[in-house]
């Protein structure tokens, strides 16, 4: 009887022992285990999130966006540049055959407001902006400028369509905002086979710059002048 007291006991004993190891494991063991895993799934998370804030300020050269940003800039430069103007300006006189009688360029300073893109479709018929240039402009938004450039000058219907269609083909963007035509001279009251007769004309034209694009071009174009080479038109 001794020999089966001391057996119960014993078993008894591994069964506390056993029981125990069990709660130990359930309320010890199990829990720190479920909140290691969790913590290691959350630090996973967070390099994982530190990875991709990291990529994202470092430059990555996508092939063809070194050319779009060209592209832009060559529409919508990052400064207003009026000496680049001036050189525009002088082009359309010789385009026109015309020369101007007076200039303004006037650079806005502040940027055009989200709810003005409307003014951007409202070009006239000579001057106006095609697709890619108005979807261009929209893009831009709010963080455009405006300049508008005002000139004045005599010339007939025909040299007046050759100014505006140097004007739409330059790169830059340029587009009429307004202009008006007034008779340069007094004109008989009948007359036949009238040549070309000379109008005054008042023209506004648009361009844009967008400040913004300085942090991607932080070296400013060249505006300096190179020799004509003895030409009467240097262009």
């Amino acid at each position: 009887m001794e020999v089966l007291r001391k057996s119960r006991l014993i078993l008894f004993a591994i069964a506390v022992i056993v029981l125990l190891q069990a709660a130990a494991y359930v309320y010890l063991v199990r829990p720190l285990q479920e909140e290691s895993g969790e913590l290691t799934g959350e630090l996973a998370a967070r390099r994982k999130l530190l990875d991709s804030l990291e990529g994202l300020g470092t430059a990555r050269h996508v092939p063809g966006d070194a050319v779009r940003l060209a592209q832009v800039r060559a529409q919508i430069p990052e400064l207003p540049y009026p000496e680049l103007l001036l050189k525009e300006l002088r082009l359309l006189e010789a385009a026109g055959d015309v020369q101007m009688q007076y200039y303004n360029i006037q650079v806005g300073e502040q940027a055009l407001a989200a709810g003005e893109d409307g003014s951007f479709a409202s070009a006239g018929a000579d001057g106006a902006l095609t697709a890619e240039q108005l979807r261009l402009l929209q893009e831009l938004g709010p963080s455009l400028y405006p300049v508008d450039i005002t000139v004045e000058f005599r010339g007939g219907y025909v040299q007046i369509r050759r100014l505006l269609a140097e004007a739409e083909s330059m790169r830059r963007i340029w587009h009429v905002t307004g202009f008006t035509l007034s008779e340069a001279q007094p004109l008989d009251r009948v007359a036949i086979h009238a040549p070309n007769r000379q109008l005054r004309a008042q023209f506004t034209f648009r361009a844009y710059f967008a400040p913004a694009l300085q942090q991607q071009f932080p070296q400013p174009l060249p505006v300096g002048e190179r020799a004509s080479g003895g030409r009467a038109v240097p262009f």
